[in-house]
């Protein structure tokens, strides 16, 4: 399986409480795996690759202190399955970042 190149985020993540509850986190780590196939099946798409058609996104988050942000960071960990063109994978991380960004408040 290919893993998907390091980046931190920093953004809030809504919560349904003063507290992050586990079903906040399965939301975001959901989201961003369905976000990451999408990306990926785009970009193989436009390049007439079709290895991506039946991809499988391996997925684990992680909520803790981060000295690097000073505070709480998500760190989200992806493995692709059925992909093996990093690419093709680098190209749909950056289709994910770009999408991110643009609903980040600036």
């Amino acid at each position: 399986m290919a893993r998907i190149p390091n980046s931190s985020l920093p953004w809030d993540m809504p919560v349904s409480s003063s507290r992050p509850e586990p079903g906040d986190i399965t939301h975001v780590l959901t989201a961003f795996s369905a976000c990451f196939l999408g990306a990926l099946q785009f970009v193989a798409g436009k390049a007439g690759n079709k290895s991506a058609a039946n991809a499988k996104i391996h997925s684990s988050v992680t909520l803790g202190h981060s000295a690097e942000l000073d505070g709480f960071a998500l760190k989200v960990d992806l493995k692709v399955e059925g992909v093996e063109d990093e690419a093709l994978i680098k190209a749909a991380h950056e289709v994910v970042l770009s999408r991110l960004f643009m609903l980040i408040p600036h």
